[in-house]
Parts: structure tokens; sequence; C-alpha cells
């Protein structure tokens, strides 16, 4: 009876961990940017964190930052603080080091 519950014990300690990893769903790591007419946009990943710099003649800056989530084909980005946040979702698409975000490609730096 002792190693019947050790192993059930067991069993669901790793169904656990099992749905804890699908919880945490896909991210990104890096910097991905593309350029028309001059103008540079970056999208900045970090964990579940984002940043978005816009820039253009070598000069760059940081106009955003937020948490972004992937799910079913879209990625939503929230940006802002209470009262003042910014929430939208945008068709996205990744491919081996570029991302596709409402039809622009993002090369990874």
């Amino acid at each position: 009876m002792k190693k019947t519950t050790k192993i059930l014990a067991l069993v669901l300690v790793v169904a656990m961990l099992g749905c804890m990893l699908m919880a945490c769903g896909k991210t990104l790591k890096g910097t991905y940017a593309a350029e028309v007419l001059t103008v540079r946009t970056a999208y900045v990943f970090d964990g579940k964190k984002v940043s978005v710099e816009a820039g253009a003649l070598g000069y760059s800056k940081v106009v955003a930052e937020g948490t972004y989530k992937i799910e079913d084909g879209k990625i939503t980005f929230t940006f802002g603080e209470e009262g003042d946040k910014y929430a939208g979702s945008f068709d996205f698409e990744e491919g081996e080091n570029s991302i596709k975000i409402a039809g622009v490609t993002y090369t990874k730096e």
C-alpha cells in the first residue's frame, strides 16, 4: 500500500508540473527589428516583458514598456499603468530568425 501511495503521489507531482509549464505559454527572448522608410521599430522581449523602441538615423528611444501574451496565432500587448492602460491583439507568426506582427516582419538581431 505504501508503494502504491508513493507512485500515485509521484504521478500527481509530474502532472502538476506539466500543467504549470503549459500555463506559462510561449515566450520570446531578444530584439526583433524592422526598418521602413529609414524609421526603425524594435521589440525587445525578455520573458513576459516587452519594450518597444523607435528611432531614425541611428537614434533610438524606448517608447513603451509592458507585457505580452502569445496565444492562438495572436500576440496581445498590454502597456501602461492602471487608469492609463493600452491593450491590443495582432496576428502573429514566428519564423526561424524572425517574427511577423500584423503583417510586418521583424528580424532577430
